[in-house]
């Protein structure tokens, strides 16, 4: 069946772009109109497998890799103690920023979950007790190299759990989907419900395949009939039961489902299983990036998100965006995007 996805609102939008990253980004082959895309439906069938690595290469990779890059430079420091090129104060300058005891706590969180992983919690007991030691040390000699090379080994050992498949999969819920998804996006739909909080990656796979695949698949949900209301999002396709624009689909739309007679002169807006997919690949729609709040007591990063909704068609819309995330690092990427957009209109006018 062939299905059409078309440019609409900003927050439609939003996921629209990421819907089409996804496609890029695993070769599925698709049709770029004006203002529409369209596809076959077999493109859904692996989409699972493909969101969920999406989503775990743009929000969890960047955290694993932080933290990984943070242990390597306190592994790195503790050497140069050794060696006499650094002094004790860079190391606990560095230990504290690294913070290996925070990651111990939470990574005994999610061993404590499982009780066939007891054992690793036991040694995670170990490793705190023995590198806790480093703030003990208060000069180089013969004893304290001894203990810090001790610390070495057990600081490994940490890396090697961290970096292990079972905590990169719950860190990957608690982190991005638990966090990311949950406190941003979605609120606490399908397996982002907490009764799912304790499930795997492949149950929540198959939750996102039963409630925003499937639903796709069957053109029974799509083709309208006499009796059937049409999706006041696209309208094209047929409104599913109980399906409603409102932000239980997403966040930002800003419309309670409870609270719907306060909005749109009090009227329901029905919506599609397609436009409901669409929806939730806002999340690779968007941009990040890490701006540095001050605070009295300390200053702290928050992550705010980024989103364009510029551009006469499809293919405009796209390239705004990609702009936008080269420029993600920087220190405002809306200026850097706006001073790019304005030279290539200029050359052009040339």
């Amino acid at each position: 069946m062939e299905l059409r996805v078309c440019m609409n609102d900003w927050y439609y939008n939003m996921g629209l772009v990421g819907f089409i990253r996804v496609l890029d980004k695993y070769n599925i082959p698709y049709k770029k109109e004006e203002r529409c895309i369209t596809f076959d439906s077999s493109a859904l069938e692996n989409m699972p497998e493909y969101y969920f690595s999406s989503l775990y290469e743009e929000y969890y990779e960047p955290l694993h890799k932080r933290r990984i890059d943070s242990i390597n430079k306190l592994l790195k420091t503790i050497e140069d103690v050794i060696s006499l090129k650094k002094d004790l104060g860079e190391l606990k300058k560095v230990f504290g920023e690294a913070k290996p005891l925070d990651l111990i706590k939470k990574m005994d969180e999610q061993y404590k979950r499982k009780t066939e992983y007891k054992h690793l919690s036991e040694e995670l007991s170990k490793i705190k007790k023995n590198i806790s030691k480093i703030n003990k040390i208060k000069k180089i000699d013969e004893n304290s190299t001894l203990q810090l090379q001790t610390i070495i080994t057990s600081i490994e050992r940490l890396k090697d759990l961290f970096d292990s498949d079972y905590i990169k999969e719950r860190f990957f819920y608690t982190n991005v989907l638990r966090v990311i998804l949950s406190n941003n996006f979605f609120g606490q739909v399908s397996f982002l419900n907490p009764p799912f909080a304790k499930k795997s990656l492949n149950e929540f796979k198959e939750k996102f395949k039963k409630d925003y695949i499937e639903p796709v698949l069957d053109e029974r949900n799509l083709i309208p009939d006499e009796k059937s209301l049409k999706c006041s999002v696209c309208g094209m396709y047929k409104a599913g039961k109980n399906l409603n624009l409102s932000e239980e689909h997403l966040l930002p739309v800003g419309v309670s489902k409870d609270l719907i007679n306060q909005y749109w002169s009090k009227n329901f807006y029905p919506m599609c299983a397609l436009c409901k997919m669409v929806l939730f690949f806002a999340p690779l729609g968007v941009s990040y990036y890490f701006d540095y709040v001050p605070s009295p007591s300390k200053s702290y990063r928050e992550k705010k998100y980024l989103f364009v909704n510029g551009g006469e068609n499809v293919e405009n819309l796209i390239k705004l965006n990609e702009n936008l995330k080269k420029f993600s690092d920087s220190e405002n990427p809306f200026a850097e995007l706006m001073i790019d957009y304005i030279s290539r209109v200029k050359r052009k006018s040339e």
